[in-house]
């Protein structure tokens, strides 16, 4: 088992590689994604050694620069959210995104610090910043555009529509592949009533 702990980089990027040559196979639709996982897979494999650098090993920070640093997140994180909030609209201003740039740096210089004896309330810390963060990004563009985000969100709301005005599941000459796979569609249905 400490083997298997010891190696488990290497595994998981072997496996990366492995999966994402099958998915650009199986899955000719996501080829972009499976080939970006795949280079990043490859090139992770055959740097791993010359990537352990001594200096992340023995980097700490005191309790007052962790107390520092995690002020400095909190005040970009709202200066972010102000940022967003003066916007014009349908855009993000540069400085949201350099805000939200800096803000995920200190989280990561945040991570860095941690080792096996850093404090559970720490960790958690790290972990709801990174969440808010996500939260932050992800949701600000639904409030930026308070519709459906991206193409195949459109696809889908006109076969619920579909159901809702024709009281059944539609063919495959208008619901295409996902006739075969009704339920999501009219599960929805419920909910749009």
């Amino acid at each position: 088992m400490n083997k298997f702990k010891q190696n488990l980089d290497t595994i998981g990027s072997a496996a990366g590689l492995v999966l994402g040559i099958i998915v650009i196979f199986v899955f000719p639709s996501q080829r972009g994604l499976a080939i970006t996982i795949v280079i990043a897979c490859a090139i992770y494999f055959f740097i791993r050694k010359r990537a352990d650098l001594p200096l992340l090993h023995s980097f700490q920070l005191s309790q007052n620069q962790e107390r520092l640093l995690n002020i400095a997140f909190w005040c970009v994180f709202s200066a972010s959210l102000w940022a967003y909030n003066t916007q014009h609209l349908y855009q993000r201003p540069l400085a949201y995104f350099i805000l939200i740039s800096l803000a995920a740096g200190i989280i990561a210089v945040e991570a860095l610090n941690t080792h096996k004896d850093t404090r559970k309330g720490y960790i958690y810390l790290i972990l709801f910043q990174v969440l808010l963060l996500s939260l932050n990004i992800r949701l600000g563009m639904f409030y930026e555009f308070p519709s459906l985000i991206g193409a195949d969100a459109f696809f889908h709301a006109s076969q619920v529509q579909y159901i809702v005005d024709n009281g059944h599941v539609p063919s495959v000459e208008v619901a295409y592949e996902y006739a075969a796979y009704p339920a999501y569609h009219s599960f929805t249905t419920r909910y749009k009533r």
